[in-house]
C-alpha cells in the first residue's frame, strides 16, 4: 500500500471532499482512503466489497504502513502556522485541480501520480507560479515598449503602466513593514526620553 498522488485523487473524488478535510477519526474516509491506497493491486472491487473483506488484522497492518508513511513524509514538510492560519480562511484545495494544471504545463504525468508525493506539491506550484510571472512580466514589457511613444511622461516604467495584483501585495507589505518599523523606532525614542527624566 503507497500513498501515491493518484490515489490522493481518487480519495477526492470518492469522497466529493478535498484531501485536507480527511477526517482520521472516521472510519469511512480512513477505509476509502485504503481502497484507493490498494486499488490497483486490488483491481476490479468495489469500495463496499474492499470494506466487506477487510479484517482487523489487513486494517491494523494498513494503519500501521499508513503510519509509517506519515512519519517518514511529514519530516519533509516545511508549514509555518502563518499559512496554516491563511488555509483555515480560505477555500478548500482539491488535489484533483492542482495536479492536472501541473502536467498540462509541463509536468510528466507519470511522476506526477505515482512518484511524487503530496510534500513536493508546493515546490512545483511555486516553479509554476514563477514561470507565469516571468512570461506575463515579459509581455508587459513588451507591451510598455511598444506603446511608450504614446504614454504621459508620469508612466517611466511597466510597472506603473500596468501593475500586477503581486506587486500591489509586496508594496502593501512592504510599507506595512516600514510603517512598523517606523513605528518602533518612535516608540524608543518616547521611551529614551522618559528614562532620562
Amino acid at each position: 500500500m503507497k500513498l501515491t498522488i493518484r490515489a490522493i485523487i481518487k480519495w477526492e473524488q470518492l469522497n466529493r471532499k478535498p484531501f485536507a478535510s480527511m477526517n482520521y477519526a472516521d472510519a469511512n474516509d480512513i477505509a476509502s482512503l485504503f481502497y484507493t491506497c490498494t486499488q490497483s493491486d486490488e483491481a476490479g472491487i468495489s469500495l463496499s466489497e474492499f470494506k466487506k473483506n477487510l479484517t482487523d488484522e489487513s486494517l491494523k497492518e494498513m494503519i500501521k504502513n499508513f503510519e509509517k508513511q506519515t512519519a517518514i513524509a511529514s519530516q519533509f514538510q516545511a508549514v509555518s502556522k502563518k499559512k496554516i492560519e491563511e488555509s483555515k480562511d480560505s477555500d478548500p484545495v482539491y488535489i484533483k485541480d492542482l495536479v492536472p494544471a501541473l502536467v498540462m504545463n509541463g509536468l510528466d504525468v507519470h511522476f506526477a501520480l505515482d512518484e511524487m508525493e503530496l510534500y513536493d506539491i508546493p515546490i512545483y506550484l511555486k516553479a509554476y507560479d514563477q514561470k507565469i510571472r516571468r512570461e506575463l512580466e515579459s509581455s508587459r514589457l513588451w507591451a510598455f515598449i511598444q506603446v511608450s511613444p504614446h504614454l504621459s511622461k508620469k508612466i517611466k516604467t511597466p510597472k506603473d503602466l500596468y501593475p500586477f495584483g503581486w506587486e500591489i501585495e509586496e508594496q502593501k507589505e512592504q510599507s506595512k513593514e516600514e510603517l512598523e518599523k517606523g513605528m518602533s523606532v518612535f516608540e524608543a525614542f518616547m521611551n529614551s526620553g522618559k528614562q532620562n527624566q
